[in-house]
């Protein structure tokens, strides 16, 4: 067996900022993520649900389980596609009383 080095290519990187949060959300809707429709920079926004109930994220100001985009039970992981990520508000909602989740909105700057 010998040493095995892997070529990297070179990737242009853009700047960028990662604003975490921890909100808890209960059973009436809340936004987590903020409106980036003006500035369309957006990376990608992750959620990880850190708290012991399952939860839902929805696109725009609101969310209910008709228009729900994602259920993340406990210790699920979401995040939004780089290449096709939402750059409106984000909402989310608990199922069953009040829990934590962990937020990051990457964005350009």
């Amino acid at each position: 067996m010998g040493l095995v080095r892997a070529q990297q290519q070179q990737q242009t990187r853009l700047p960028n900022s990662a604003t975490p949060t921890n909100p808890s959300i209960s059973t009436a809707p809340s936004i987590i993520g903020v409106d980036r429709s003006t500035l369309k920079n957006r990376c990608t926004f992750t959620v990880y649900n850190s708290g012991s109930l399952p939860m839902i994220l929805g696109h725009g100001n609101t969310v209910s389980l008709a228009t729900q985009v994602a259920r993340l039970e406990p210790t699920d992981f979401y995040y939004e596609e780089p290449s096709a990520c939402f750059q409106g508000p984000i909402a989310a909602m608990a199922i069953g009383g009040t829990t934590s989740v962990n937020c990051e909105d990457l964005i350009i700057i």
